[in-house]
């Protein structure tokens, strides 16, 4: 058989002077191949060597491009005729100087942004009808929402919609030539969902007449369907041989879902992206200041807390145009004698970033009502923490029509739902109500503490920078110490791990180099710590201990575990004013004893003499600051834990550490630094180091490697008390190196390996794919899925409606990355449902829950963007990834979409894992399962490589060229596969064909 260059086609070719028959088409790789043999070879190496060799080329001239702008050699031309900075090179597409480090990314953007546009434009352009042919359905063929049930129920009962095809006018022949899904691997009429055929015999189209081209849609699995029908039309002028060639397409999508769910949760309004309402930085041209309510208690500090205000350069420094390059200026390396000063400009500039996000909720001109004594003011997006405001915080307001610049300091009183109660100082006035403009301020109090805490003169070694030398006094527990131990809670009697660390922590000479406890989870790290402790309370009267942790949450639970062997007179839970007493009393009311508030149910503080007399203070890290400016002396504190300390910025660590130890304090740390890292708002303060907690910095170091250093400095746990052995298996295998036994209680961790929804019975994991669309609404630049929210809402309802399970809503936990679609799925559960635990990844940390359903969220099927992280957010981050499936202890469900999961390499090997074991269904994994995963990831530059080629073949195909010499077409009514008699509602679907 000849060949021909021809792009893809099958049958007669259309090139000139050609008049072979193909069955072979040009793959996007470059590659020709026979049609039959096209999938295998999408599936083979030969296929993904050809793109990678193609991408291998792209990057190549790119990191060329780079290197000519690295800081070595001559700086170019900046945008303002100057030269550009050494590393910058100036782009130019948009004219602007850009880092070499950000290069190959920035310039890859303008490439997809080129590429979709000239690809929009191309399909716009086929959808138009042209040279005398009409083609209904212009806007394009929509199903509709077809209820899952009905698919599921009716798999062989097909959707049809018949597009009508008319000649309207009289010139010439046409003929509709042939007829293409885009989504067929054979580049045929057969589609992966859809099908079209012609009805009736032959192929032509006579004047004022019409033919019908019925669409077929083939349903299976919930979820997005789209697809393109491409009319492949020849028209031939009348007593001519020549003529030509044109395309007429038609967009097609379909969704299997609930109508109900898709009307219920719809965006409420079109998503439009918030800018500032005013520069962050600006301030009022005169301020009248306000007092703090009298209800609230007023302690005598003793220790001044400086303003800490960021300096003029450091603040430009950090949003000009090449902050990163700018701010290293300030940022001296990290050591001893420079700790200070490379923390605090950390701060400062994450500092000006929550400045920049608060200023984008600024308000003009809205409605203030009297709510005696104060003033309440409604605040869109408040139930979501956008913006975040507390009790304590100030907000100013300005009269709107007040022309004399004068701005008020407004104190938050009370927060209810989407409204703030503000008290103002007596000179403001608005009794009737009236509109102002809103300004949110930074409550500062958090990282002036910090910066009090790193700028410290207190600086030891053997707390910030230990080495071998810090730990010469310092034996492994021995197994005299361990039988000789009278523990408290005798459910520990037969875990090593355990034992060896209380005993490490318990019997540690003053002043040791901080103590890690590594508790991957479920290993009972808390548990740990709190029996650590009541051995330390009983073997030294003297010893008074301060423990804390990051979040409210998180020292409840060390304080709760406490009160069983302390009185209120020993063990005080110390809070923040600005903490709601309703919320602690649902949350944790068994503490109210521990606590101290006022009649007017705002938390207090003791004085000083009764602060010092408790033998064990709980507080928050922040609050951890209040002992300090109450005037606590340097090593009142035996012992400081510090709990969750993964989560914790180092800064954040350090007002626990630098501001109450003393040369023989000893401090122990619990955490995982490959669960959650603290949350740093600044991309650039997070790139520089912030994001890295004192936990995980003091783990990169020698002497905390965790074999070499067991028993002495660290001691990692790794019994599982928590989860079924094939949950467990895939995180335990990437994150800690497979040592991890599973014991948990048989009775919890096996209890649903019966559930009728598994796809394969005794595997507890499930992964159910659905091509969703990722939405947002209004101002919230947070996505929700509507497709997975029905789906995870589906699971929850059968699991719940299973009388032989026994699960009651307290035993689910539904994980979502975003909060709008946390808000979307307690939205849409019933109210039976109402007790199921909905949140983030955040929200869930240290818990766990006997069924634990993940909804993923993204579901961006345009490989043309620009990068991963772009397509994926927060669902790339292996340490997001790690918490959340590792908190079921009997049954995980992971909702989402196969293909862009499967852009991350940690993803693409759980799916492996899962699909391997038997656990997957709904939408079909289109990878080759036993191919290795590449740590390093590049599969999203393989999706893009391969989507450029597709949409280049789709323009390129259909920018129909005119192509003279056409042999004339005669219609003999002869049937063929398009214009056959059969119907295609017939067609059985892809699976059976």
């Amino acid at each position: 058989m000849a060949f021909c260059n021809n792009i893809v086609r099958t049958g007669r070719c259309d090139l000139q002077g050609c008049q072979s028959d193909h069955d072979i088409q040009r793959c996007g790789c470059g590659i020709v191949v026979r049609n039959l043999n096209y999938q295998a070879h999408v599936n083979g190496r030969r296929h993904r060597d050809a793109l990678y060799d193609r991408h291998q080329r792209t990057a190549a001239h790119r990191d060329a491009v780079a290197q000519a702008a690295a800081p070595s050699t001559a700086p170019t031309t900046g945008v303002t005729g100057t030269p550009a900075a050494p590393g910058y090179l100036n782009c130019n597409v948009c004219r602007h100087d850009v880092h070499v480090d950000v290069w190959l990314a920035h310039t890859t953007r303008h490439t997809s942004h080129q590429q979709r546009a000239t690809f929009s434009a191309a399909l716009a352009e086929a959808e138009k009808d042209k040279h005398g042919v009409s083609v209904s359905y212009k806007g394009g063929i929509d199903f509709g929402i077809i209820d899952p049930s009905e698919a599921r129920l009716h798999p062989d009962i097909p959707r049809s919609a018949d597009v009508k095809v008319i000649k309207t006018d009289a010139e010439g022949q046409v003929v509709l030539h042939a007829i293409r899904l885009t989504s067929s691997p054979r580049g045929d009429h057969y589609g992966v969902k859809f099908s079209a055929a012609l009805l009736g015999p032959g192929k032509g189209i006579r004047q004022a007449t019409s033919r019908t081209v019925t669409v077929t849609f083939h349903p299976s699995y919930e979820g997005q369907h789209e697809d393109t029908v491409e009319l492949t039309f020849r028209r031939l002028a009348p007593g001519t041989s020549t003529g030509q060639q044109f395309v007429i397409t038609r967009s097609i999508c379909a969704i299997v879902g609930s109508q109900e769910d898709h009307e219920h949760l719809r965006p409420i309004a079109p998503y439009v992206r918030v800018v500032p309402r005013g520069a962050a930085h600006a301030r009022p041209g005169k301020l009248v200041r306000v007092v703090r309510p009298s209800t609230w208690s007023r302690p005598k500090w003793k220790v001044a807390l400086p303003e800490y205000k960021i300096p003029h350069d450091i603040s430009v420094a950090a949003f000009g145009p090449r902050a990163k390059f700018a701010i290293r200026e300030f940022l001296p390396a990290l050591g001893l004698n420079s700790y200070p000063t490379f923390f605090q400009v950390l701060l400062w500039v994450e500092e000006k970033q929550m400045e920049y996000d608060l200023a984008l909720y600024n308000m003009e001109n809205v409605a203030i009502a009297p709510q005696h004594p104060g003033y309440e003011i409604e605040v869109p997006g408040l139930g979501e923490g956008r913006p975040s405001v507390i009790v304590g915080d100030i907000i100013e307001v300005h009269h709107s029509r007040d022309a004399t610049g004068t701005w008020y300091e407004g104190c938050v009183h009370q927060i209810t739902g989407r409204t703030v109660r503000l008290r103002f100082n007596p000179k403001f006035s608005a009794y009737r109500g009236g509109k102002v403009d809103v300004r949110f301020t930074l409550n500062r109090l958090p990282d002036r503490r910090m910066h009090q805490a790193v700028a410290s003169d207190f600086n030891p070694s053997r707390l910030l920078f230990p080495t071998e030398a810090d730990c010469v006094s310092l034996i492994v527990p021995t197994a005299v110490q361990i039988r000789d131990l009278v523990l408290v809670d005798r459910t520990l009697m037969d875990n090593p791990e355990q034992l060896q660390a209380i005993i490490a922590i318990a019997s540690r000479p003053p002043g040791s180099v901080p103590f890690v406890m590594f508790g991957p989870p479920g290993t009972g790290k808390t548990v740990t710590l709190v029996e650590a402790i009541r051995q330390i309370l009983k073997d030294n009267p003297d010893a008074k201990i301060l423990a804390c942790a990051p979040s409210n949450s998180a020292a409840d639970l060390i304080a709760k575990r406490l009160t069983s062997q302390l009185s209120p007179r020993e063990l005080f839970r110390l809070n923040s004013f600005a903490r709601p007493y309703k919320t602690f009393m649902q949350q944790s009311a068994a503490l109210e004893p521990y606590t101290l508030y006022n009649d007017n149910d705002v938390f207090a503080i003791p004085p000083l003499k009764t602060l010092r007399s408790y033998r064990v203070v709980v507080a928050t890290c922040i609050s951890a600051g209040i002992p300090h400016a109450l005037g606590f002396e340097r090593g009142h504190f035996s012992h400081i834990f510090l709990d969750e300390a993964g989560q914790a910025t180092e800064p954040m660590s350090m007002v626990v550490i630098k501001t109450l130890a003393d040369e023989c304090t000893n401090v122990v740390l619990a955490g995982d630094h490959r669960q959650l890292n603290p949350i740093v708002r600044s991309p650039l303060a997070r790139d520089l180091g912030l994001k890295l907690s004192y936990l995980e910095r003091l783990m990169n170091m020698p002497i905390y490697d965790e074999h070499t250093g067991k028993g002495r400095t660290v001691m990692k746990l790794v019994k599982n008390f928590r989860s079924h052995p094939d949950i467990l298996e895939y995180p335990n295998r990437i994150f800690y190196s497979g040592e991890l036994q599973a014991h948990g209680d048989p009775v919890i961790t096996h209890s649903l390996l019966a559930y009728d929804s598994l796809p394969r019975k005794g595997f507890p994991v499930v992964f159910h794919g659905v091509v969703g669309r990722d939405q947002r609404e209004a101002s919230s630049p947070s996505f929700f899925n509507i497709d997975e929210v029905s789906l995870v809402k589906h699971y929850a309802l059968d699991i719940l409606e299973n009388r032989k399970l026994r699960i009651t809503p307290n035993d689910i936990g539904i994980i979502a990355p975003y909060h709008a679609q946390c808000l979307k799925i307690l939205k849409a559960l019933p109210e039976r449902a109402k007790g199921i635990k909905v949140g983030s990844v955040e929200e869930f940390q240290g818990q766990e829950r006997r069924v634990i359903i993940i909804s993923t969220v993204r579901s961006s099927t345009d490989f043309l963007a620009y990068d991963m992280r772009h397509t994926l957010g927060f669902v790339a981050d292996p340490k997001r990834f790690n918490v959340a499936i590792t908190r079921a202890q009997s049954l995980l469900i992971v909702v989402g979409n196969p293909q862009t999961l499967a852009l991350d390499p940690m993803w693409r090997g759980w799916l492996n894992f899962v699909r391997e074991k038997g656990g997957c269904c709904g939408r079909e994994l289109d990878w080759d399962a036993a191919e290795a995963i590449t740590a390093a990831g590049g599969y999203d530059v393989e999706r893009r490589v391969r989507a450029e080629a597709d949409a280049q073949e789709m323009i390129e195909r259909i920018r129909a060229q005119y192509l003279p010499n056409l042999a004339p077409f005669v219609e003999d009514g002869g049937e063929s596969e398009e214009g056959s008699d059969a119907d295609p509602r017939e067609w059985p679907g892809r699976e059976a064909e």
